[in-house]
C-alpha cells in the first residue's frame, strides 16, 4: 500500500489515464462538487493519492478521524513514521486501492466492434532451393 502511495502507481484515475485503462483523469468522489466552487478544479482535483490522502473533500471526515486534520498541504507533511502507518491505515479504510476499473481498454477503442478477418500470410511457391541454406567453404 505504501508503495502505490508514494509511486502514484496505483489504480486511481489518474493513473489508470496515463495507462489507458481510464478516460477520465478527475476525482470520481469530488469533482462534481467542486466544479462549482473551485475555479481552478481541473488542476486540483486530479485523482491521485496525494489529492485523495491531502485534499478530497469527500474524505475530509475520514482524515480527521485517522490524523485529527482535514486536509494537509502537503504529502511531506504526513513523512513521519507514525504518520506513515496511519497513511496506510487511511487507504485501507477508505478501500480505494481495492477499486476494480470501470472500464476496460477495449471499451477504450474508438472501434468498440472486432473484426473477425482473419490476415493470414499468403503463401508463395518457391523455386528451386531459394528456401535452403548456402554454405560456403573456403
Amino acid at each position: 500500500t505504501l508503495i502505490k502511495i508514494l509511486s502514484n502507481h496505483n489504480n486511481l484515475n489518474y493513473h489508470m489515464t496515463k495507462t489507458k485503462q481510464s478516460y477520465n483523469e478527475h476525482c470520481e468522489y469530488c469533482t462534481e462538487v467542486m466544479k462549482y466552487v473551485d475555479y481552478n478544479w481541473e488542476e486540483n482535483c486530479l485523482e491521485t493519492a496525494h489529492h485523495i490522502l491531502c485534499k478530497c473533500s469527500y474524505f475530509s471526515n475520514k482524515r480527521k478521524e485517522i490524523f485529527n486534520k482535514y486536509q494537509f498541504d502537503s504529502i511531506d507533511d504526513l513523512q513521519s513514521s507514525h504518520l506513515i502507518n496511519k497513511m496506510i491505515k487511511f487507504f485501507n479504510n477508505t478501500n480505494i486501492f481495492e477499486r476494480k476499473p470501470q472500464i476496460t481498454k477495449r471499451s477504450l477503442s474508438p472501434n468498440r466492434t472486432l473484426s473477425h478477418k482473419t490476415n493470414k500470410r499468403r503463401s508463395t511457391p518457391t523455386q528451386g532451393n531459394n528456401n535452403k541454406r548456402r554454405r560456403y567453404t573456403s
